[in-house]
């Protein structure tokens, strides 16, 4: 009696145990799941012109920030139903790219959802849930898939890091997508040190730190950050077991400085090494110095252009980045080439000019991208190149390369006298240079504006000496100003070579008079001459009186200036500006009159957002200066003043006053010059600001980002 009852027990186990039962209910079995949050995945869907509005809005705050830690993913949610008589005890998920799940771990669940993080763009998964009972049984779901949607970013989440993403998952050369799991950008991995001395505490807590290492698995640790904000930590926040990389950054139009190539060269050999990956790189907010990285590593990828800026201004999810800020980025590679090449091509000027050989570009390419890539003509040039200077020992040479200044003068200024040269030389400008056998060869290129340089000969070089002087790259053996074919060292002396941003010039300089085989002769080619577009500015000795009525003799004497509108190019005759410097010339002086029937003014406070009212901008700095200085005043004659960018600096040595007329409001101002330690001639661009218009417009040039440095122009007064 008693075993059968023992049998129909087991029976009644079996029978209820078949009878519960797991559903697998989101995603849906084969569906696409989206890794974002609905907010961004709005955002990516957006076009230019519609982010461009949400951006430059007052509400864009809200619209990015309208939850906290916005800058998570979503993430992908799994639900499933467990029904049956018999309460389950635990719910183990499986999860793989791999439908057999070899290798896979169990996820111990403690309800019925898991939100899956960190998965690859366009890849599919695979996923079952396991329930197991007290007495140690278990019951399988079936298997579902889905696909990870493709759209990129990939957003990464780590508890309390933010803006992490991947680089990876977007369409680059050749239409490739570039790998996942290789480059991640974030914010800073710890906060700032406060007193420069102490390293900030880990932003992360234990999740976090464990799915950086273990999820991501990152190997080395990209510091842009100053050694102030570092505290010169030794180790990364991740432990000493992480390659810890420190590299003070620069940002924006800094990148494309001579000192700017520097550090972007020290930064790409980073990822020239296949040891260091996968990197994380990061300043503090990743946002600018980290965009800046970001968005020229994509390019040099083949990333198009409006995926580079879409990139970019999603950092906004965490902290706003605009327009304004990425135009720099995107004009500074604009000027390596013509309009029609593609970003890649000017990328890759760039990183050859900061001294990165064609290998080591295509190798990263290839690292990213996968082998076989076609070659640009820019790489291969740069492999020609190499060959070129082959053999070719880079020391001084026979003739050396020398500046030249189409303009030059000098000027008084606050008691000294300061110089003015025209073009301004902001680098080195011989790329290589080596000599064998008695011939020179030389690769010239300047890395910002065009330029001149000429050939000075070594010293007790016999100036009637004869040289044949080819460009190499053009077969073209350049004939004397007299159509000779050789010329002598004083000749070579007295020419001006154009140095352009896009093409490296390549000289052969052979002693002797013979052209070799394969050259054809041409006239050497003519240089510009002349001086640049300078602001006329008139000398008074008597000062004018800061009242806003603009009645001083001086601003009759003036020369009127009108801006140039952003958005067209045409002259803006509703603003005009006259600019004048006292006889001691320590002083400057600009007046305004801005015709408009809708003045517009909100702000009310020093250092408030005074541009977003009617006003003037005003934008001061000295040749070859990197410092500038930034005054704003609105029709109110609130004024707005920083260096460099930075809000907290203030001056009381600056004096303003406006009036409202019939047409609209006229502003003067007055500048004392001693307080800027200048040692250069003035440089400057006048700004307006008319939100009722809608116009904006500058002196220099159409540049819409106002801190745009090449678009002063000089004070000449003399």
């Amino acid at each position: 009696m008693k075993k059968k009852t023992l049998v129909f027990l087991c029976v009644l186990s079996g029978l209820l145990l078949a009878a519960d039962s797991i559903r697998l209910k989101a995603p849906e079995n084969g569906s696409v799941a989206q890794n974002m949050t609905e907010r961004q995945r709005h955002y990516v869907g957006l076009s230019e012109e519609e982010s461009r509005k949400i951006l430059e809005s007052k509400e864009a705050r809200t619209y990015f920030r309208s939850q906290q830690n916005a800058s998570f993913p979503a993430g992908v949610l799994l639900e499933w139903a467990f029904t049956g008589p018999r309460e389950a005890i635990q719910y183990h998920l499986y999860l793989s790219s791999n439908k057999n799940f070899k290798g896979t771990k169990p996820i111990l669940v403690p309800d019925s959802t898991f939100r899956a993080f960190n998965l690859e763009l366009g890849k599919k998964y695979y996923w079952k849930v396991e329930v197991r009972y007290k007495d140690g049984k278990s019951l399988f779901s079936e298997v579902f898939n889905f696909t990870v949607d493709e759209t990129a970013p990939r957003v990464i989440y780590a508890p309390n890091v933010k803006n992490i993403r991947d680089l990876g998952g977007r369409k680059g050369i050749a239409g490739r997508i570039i790998k996942q799991g290789l480059i991640y950008r974030s914010a800073g991995l710890n906060f700032n040190s406060k007193d420069g001395k102490v390293p900030g505490q880990p932003q992360f807590n234990d999740e976090g730190k464990d799915l950086l290492l273990n999820t991501l698995k990152i190997r080395s640790d990209l510091d842009l950050r100053s050694e102030r904000e570092t505290a010169k930590m030794p180790n990364s926040p991740l432990g000493k077991d992480v390659n810890f990389i420190h590299i003070p950054s620069t940002a924006y139009a800094g990148v494309f400085r001579d000192s700017g190539r520097q550090n972007y060269a020290q930064l790409f050999r980073v990822f020239t090494n296949p040891d260091n990956y996968p990197i994380d790189f990061h300043c503090i907010a990743g946002a600018d110095r980290t965009g800046s990285l970001a968005f020229m590593l994509e390019a040099l990828l083949g990333v198009e252009r409006e995926e580079l800026r879409r990139d970019y201004t999603f950092t906004s999810f965490s902290s706003i980045r605009g327009d304004k800020l990425y135009e720099p980025l995107e004009k500074g590679l604009q000027a390596l080439g013509t309009p029609e090449e593609p970003l890649q091509y000017k990328a890759e000027r760039y990183f050859l000019q900061c001294g990165i050989s064609a290998m080591e570009i295509l190798q990263f390419q290839e690292r990213m991208l996968g082998p076989g890539l076609p070659v640009s003509p820019v790489l291969e040039e740069g492999k020609q190149q190499v060959l070129f200077m082959k053999n070719f020992q880079a020391k001084p040479v026979t003739f050396t390369p020398k500046p030249v200044y189409t303009y030059s003068t000098k000027m008084p200024l606050c008691g000294k006298s300061v110089s003015y040269s025209w073009p301004i030389w902001r680098q080195n400008y011989v790329a290589l240079s080596g000599e064998k056998d008695g011939e020179v060869r030389l690769i010239l290129a300047h890395s910002q504006d065009p330029a001149f340089m000429t050939l000075i000969p070594k010293s007790g070089l016999d100036p009637k000496a004869s040289f044949v002087l080819l460009d190499a790259k053009r077969k073209v053996a350049y004939m004397t100003p007299k159509g000779a074919q050789s010329w002598t060292a004083e000749q070579l002396a007295k020419i001006r070579f154009s140095l352009q941003t896009i093409a490296p010039a390549w000289l052969r300089i052979l002693p002797g008079t013979s052209i070799p085989d394969g050259y054809t002769s041409a006239d050497f080619p003519k240089t510009q001459d002349g001086a640049p577009n300078y602001i006329k500015t008139a000398v008074t000795k008597n000062a004018p009186v800061i009242n806003g009525k603009l009645d001083d003799e001086i601003w009759k004497a003036a020369e009127p200036l009108h801006p140039v509108r952003v958005d067209n190019g045409a002259v803006h005759k509703d603003c005009t500006f006259r600019v004048a410097i006292n006889d001691a010339y320590d002083t400057l002086y600009i007046a305004a009159r801005m015709r408009t029937n809708d003045i517009q003014v909100k702000i009310k406070e020093r250092d408030g957002k005074v541009y977003e009212d009617d006003a003037l901008e005003i934008f001061l700095s000295s040749n070859s200066h990197r410092t500038y200085y930034q005054f704003v005043v609105n029709a109110d004659n609130v004024v707005f003043d920083s260096k460099k960018n930075a809000v907290d600096w203030n001056t009381d040595q600056f004096s303003s006053a406006t009036a409202r007329v019939s047409d609209g409001w006229t502003l003067e101002v007055a500048i004392p010059l001693k307080q800027f330690n200048f040692t250069n001639a003035l440089e400057l661009n006048l700004c307006t600001d008319c939100p009722s218009t809608k116009v904006r417009a500058n002196l220099g040039a159409p540049v819409d980002n106002y801190h745009e440095r090449s678009s002063y122009r000089p004070l000449l007064y003399k």
